[in-house]
């Protein structure tokens, strides 16, 4: 094996070092970006043209291609003293050297975390964990792969808790279980886990006030009670009747949403009562194997996120696989549904994956670790696209007609973002749906809908593959409304909410804000004189704008 002439750190900023221990300064933010994305998809042809405009969406393909030469060259400058042949570009692909002598810590945390992983080797991988993948790059294509990794982080804190418990080693499953909770203050099953380790250890106290400390964290952020489960627990220790186990209970790790679509609700969600009854008939159709494909439409900020959080919170009981898709994975095929894969395999029903089905096979090169998990040879390059897309749409159409207790929920939000394929994949999918119990919820904005897949809704439309749901504008009351329920008490001048409906047109997200920014600034409240835009909105408006030509933006 050749030396490592090159060690790069994703994981926490981007660090790149050479084999002394020297940091390499790539130069811009822009060149930082554009490494960081040829080094997380290392070994993968990544298309030019769609590349050059992923990274610069407005301006003509020759610009957006002229630019991508340029800022190859200096990274291939930044790189030539210690890495003169590690990015490979053609006239139709940009990759790195697959065979490059390097270390990348992403890639060891995953073998490090995987399904047959030891204790050992958890632990190690752990300290890897600097911090979330790239928290200095601040792109769209960032933010899926930043959540997976997290959520694997957290998997692996709960890996370690439970595996400690289950050998009775307390001490140290209580070390993991207060680092699982730090992480994720939020998830009930960390503090249930901690409060039953106290208990072990024979320190009922500290049992109650960590459900204490967790229903005060929940009130606070959430404005909700602990789920009965947990109630349960408290009940038990309440009143004595837990008494000391005599072995620690252990639950295998179960997936969890690593988007915003699976997010406790904390915001009011006001005018839409015909929406969630129109979900809800789709629910009830999926139930009696009458899926369907539904697509929710709206402009940015109109709540369309907000509108499934409030239908998943009326139903946690339905499987759900769901991704959030980034504007850069359209350079991938299938980009948002490979995140899905290893999610996907933990929802089949003990015993449906054994023999390992024909399809699983080309899928390995997207989770390698299953490879050991099913006994099967080592993958090695990722199969063409229509193979791949093949052995998803038969993984997916088994989840579903296995799953007891259906339908599948399958859910894409910025799916305006998303390839080609995975939309043609969707579409095999809907089809299908019609005679089985999935439903499939698209979430998007037609304003950005790149042309050849607004060619493709056409055809939908035409063929009649998806039902709509396009989100309106709340009116004058409704915005009060909500206003109204986030002042929680406050009185504003006269004619307040007069003027937030004229300056937000409706527009959930920018009546949120606005109102938010009055009860940090009283003036507003006080007042009608001053601005009122606040810098989130502006945000908004800016991004939208720098889509548009230069020409237009006058």
């Amino acid at each position: 094996m050749m030396a490592e002439r090159l060690r790069v750190h994703l994981l926490g900023d981007l660090l790149l070092t050479d084999a002394q221990g020297q940091p390499l300064d790539l130069g811009s933010p822009t060149t930082r970006s554009l490494f960081a994305y040829l080094m997380y998809h290392r070994g993968q042809p990544l298309d030019r043209r769609r590349l050059a405009y992923a990274f610069w969406p407005w301006g003509t393909e020759a610009a957006a291609r002229r630019n991508l030469r340029q800022y190859l060259h200096r990274l291939r400058r930044a790189l030539e003293d210690v890495a003169p042949n590690l990015v490979q570009a053609t006239g139709s692909y940009v990759m790195l050297e697959p065979d490059f002598p390097l270390w990348v810590d992403v890639e060891q945390f995953r073998r490090q975390t995987g399904a047959q992983a030891s204790l050992e080797l958890l632990q190690q991988a752990v300290t890897l964990y600097r911090g979330d993948l790239l928290q200095d790059v601040y792109e769209d294509w960032v933010e899926e792969p930043r959540a997976e990794l997290r959520e694997r982080y957290l998997r692996t804190l709960e890996r370690l808790a439970r595996g400690y418990a289950a050998q009775g080693a307390a001490a140290e499953a209580l070390t993991w279980a207060q680092r699982w909770v730090a992480a994720d203050a939020l998830d009930e099953a960390a503090h249930r886990l901690l409060m039953r380790l106290y208990l072990e250890m024979g320190d009922r106290s500290r049992a109650l006030q960590q459900y204490r400390l967790l229903t005060e964290l929940l009130e606070r952020e959430l404005q909700v009670a602990p789920s009965p489960e947990t109630q349960a627990l408290a009940a038990e220790l309440q009143s004595g009747e837990g008494g000391r186990p005599r072995s620690m209970p252990v639950t295998p790790p179960r997936p969890r949403a690593s988007s915003p679509l699976g997010a406790a609700p904390r915001i009011p969600l006001v005018g839409r009562e015909e929406e969630l009854a129109f979900l809800e008939r789709m629910l009830a159709q999926a139930e009696q194997g009458q899926g369907r494909w539904v697509l929710i439409l709206g402009e940015a900020g109109i709540g369309k996120t907000r509108l499934l959080q409030e239908y998943r919170r009326r139903h946690p009981e339905v499987p759900v696989l769901d991704t959030v898709c980034s504007e850069l994975e359209a350079l991938v095929p299938y980009g948002p549904l490979r995140h899905m894969v290893e999610r996907a395999l933990t929802l089949f029903p003990p015993g449906m994956l054994e023999p390992p089905p024909l399809w699983l096979l080309p899928l390995l090169g997207l989770a390698p670790d299953l490879a050991v998990q099913f006994s099967l040879p080592a993958p090695g390059e990722i199969p063409p696209p229509e193979r791949l897309g093949e052995a998803l749409y038969r993984m997916l159409l088994d989840l579903v007609t296995s799953l007891p207790n259906g339908p599948l929920h399958l859910v894409l939000d910025d799916l305006h973002w998303s390839d080609t394929p995975t939309w043609e994949l969707l579409a095999q999918l809907a089809r299908r749906a019609r005679d089985v119990p999935l439903l499939i919820v698209g979430l998007l904005r037609l304003e950005d809908l790149p042309m050849p897949r607004a060619r493709m809704l056409h055809i939908m439309r035409r063929d009649r593959l998806a039902v709509e749901l396009p989100l309106r504008r709340l009116t004058p009351e409704e915005s009060a409304s909500l206003a109204r329920q986030l002042l929680a008490g406050k009185k504003p001048f006269p004619h307040f909410f007069d003027r937030l409906y004229r300056e937000t047109e409706g527009n959930p997200f920018f009546i949120i804000e606005m109102t938010q920014a009055a009860l940090e600034d009283p003036k507003m409240l006080a007042s009608a004189d001053g601005p009122w835009l606040p810098r989130t909105v502006q945000q908004v408006v800016q991004a939208r704008l720098s889509r548009l030509p230069e020409t237009y933006r006058e």
